[in-house]
């Protein structure tokens, strides 16, 4: 079995599990370290939102994530419900829309006192963006690795593994309009909408609640810590069949999280999200 296969087939993979572990957890643990390092170089720990924004955004963010299902479900109903995958174009247009109109709202809305926190996190900086493809570059190789020591944990522990429904849902037609749909929603609509939700809203938010722009202290580690956590949890870990997934996806959101906090920007973040889901996605198309 190929690295490949390996990836994107997990429940198909013989390691040694004990010799893996061994490689790929110091891997893992110092590359981190090392790829947290060049994160703050990109700018001041900071992002927190203004208590009014914070309460007003999570609505809008659940929008952002859930809308699109809710309407495509009242539209199509059985046949949505029965393929989800058919509706990718679909899925990711609407949600493109959607999080375009809550992130122009909350970026606007004008029910804060005037001295709350600028709301600058829709701002674009072409620097910023270009050290986000260098961090994807290193940030890459470690999350597979984490996959890899994943797996061989949950081979080693005798827990069931299970390759990612989304992904072979998606990827289950090769015509050029299905491809298309595929990359729209998980490259385009998703990563924009779960940054916006998790990053912008949820870190953001609980962060000027807990912590305002203190660079340390229990608020803001519980800031990182339930935001990280329900990035993880939504993404399926409450099967115990997608428990292997919970490292590689803490790895993916810690990094995430940390360069919003020091961009304060919502487009780095979004730019990895997008390189990353981009890459799963071209390799699981690539797999025969």
């Amino acid at each position: 079995m190929d690295w490949q296969q390996l990836l994107l087939n997990p429940d198909k993979a013989n390691l040694d599990a004990l010799a893996t572990l061994a490689i790929c957890a110091p891997l893992v643990l110092v590359g981190a370290f090392f790829v947290w390092r060049i994160i703050a170089r990109m700018g001041p720990s900071g992002g927190a939102l203004s208590m009014e924004s914070f309460f007003f955004g999570v609505p809008l963010a659940l929008a952002g994530l859930m809308l699109p299902d809710l309407l495509l479900y009242l539209v199509y109903r059985s046949s949505y419900a029965a393929s989800r995958a058919d509706f990718a174009a679909q899925h990711g247009l609407l949600q493109l829309i959607v999080v375009a109109a809550a992130i122009y709202v909350l970026r606007f809305h004008a029910w804060e006192p005037r001295a709350s926190t600028p709301r600058v996190w829709t701002r674009v900086q072409p620097l910023q963006l270009a050290r986000t493809g260098g961090i994807w570059l290193l940030a890459t190789p470690l999350i597979f690795a984490s996959i890899i020591g994943a797996v061989a944990a949950a081979q080693w522990l005798g827990a069931p593994i299970e390759q990612q429904p989304v992904l072979k849902e998606l990827t289950a037609r090769r015509a050029p309009a299905a491809i298309a749909g595929a990359y729209l929603m998980a490259v385009v609509g998703v990563p924009l909408a779960e940054e916006f939700a998790f990053r912008v809203v949820l870190f953001g938010g609980l962060r000027g609640l807990l912590a305002g722009e203190a660079k340390s202290g229990p608020g803001l580690w519980a800031a990182f810590a339930v935001s990280i956590f329900l990035f993880v949890l939504v993404h399926g870990m409450w099967r115990e069949n997608m428990l292997y997934l919970a490292a590689p996806l803490t790895l993916l959101s810690v990094f995430l999280t940390l360069i919003y906090a020091h961009t304060r920007s919502l487009w780095p973040g979004a730019l990895l999200h997008a390189l990353h889901n981009g890459l799963v996605l071209t390799l699981q198309f690539t797999l025969d």
